[in-house]
């Protein structure tokens, strides 16, 4: 399973990397959402898991790009700054996983489970 990590925090980024990749899962990992919307265009995801907010562009363009480019991928956003407008916005995607910073990994990796094809 391919999945497209966006996160701006070094050392998260760095540990989620590691984590999943353990697990067996391809994984490859941004830190700032103009390189991943470039790759989002060139390789195929069954996971996007993104920031809301990265240094040089808004959450919501990852989700627009990735509903747009691979309605199939699954999206799991992760933030701090997760508020009631923010998650309505969200949702309005319709079924994307959202979780709060912090957050414990299993949060993360039930959520790629619940929404994996295979469950």
């Amino acid at each position: 399973m391919r999945i497209l990590l966006i996160e701006d925090e070094r050392l998260l980024r760095w540990s989620l990397e590691q984590s999943l990749k353990k697990m067996g899962y391809d994984v490859q990992a941004f830190d700032n959402g103009k390189a991943a919307l470039e790759s989002l265009e060139k390789h195929t995801y069954d996971f996007v898991i993104t920031d809301y907010r990265l240094p040089d562009i808004c959450g919501f363009e990852i989700i627009n790009k990735t509903v747009a480019v691979q309605p199939q991928a699954q999206i799991v956003v992760i933030s701090a700054y997760l508020v009631p407008s923010i998650i309505e916005g969200i949702e309005k995607f319709g079924h994307i996983h959202i979780i709060s910073k912090p957050f414990r990994f299993e949060e993360l990796i039930g959520a790629i489970k619940e929404a994996s094809p295979s469950k």
